[in-house]
């Protein structure tokens, strides 16, 4: 299924983003909500394209559709962009040099 996704968003991206354009006059809080909602636009289109392109798959190996699956995607994308993400990268970051090495390890070399 994420091959499908893959294929989908490469396939959609293609022909270009969807991009809102402002002029050079535009005020600073007028750029701001623009670049606001261009965001929202990629992850909408991101998240149907991906919705859609998956939906077949599930349907027929797991017997159910997600009906609400991409609305989900788009309330939980910006909580795992705003949050998660940057935590785990902090916790990386903050791991102790003993930890790191048996992560970085392969399993047979313990």
């Amino acid at each position: 299924m994420s091959f499908a996704a893959t294929l989908a968003l490469i396939a959609g991206y293609e022909r270009g983003a969807i991009k809102l354009r402002s002029g050079a006059d535009t005020s600073l809080g007028a750029r701001a909500t623009l670049w606001g909602v261009n965001e929202i636009i990629g992850l909408t289109v991101a998240s149907l394209l991906a919705g859609f392109a998956t939906t077949p798959y599930a349907a027929f190996h797991f017997h159910r559709i997600a009906p609400y699956g991409v609305l989900t995607n788009l309330l939980a994308m910006p909580i795992v962009s705003a949050w998660v993400m940057p935590m785990g990268i902090l916790g990386i970051l903050t791991m102790p040099p003993s930890a790191a090495s048996l992560c970085s390890a392969p399993a047979h070399c313990r």
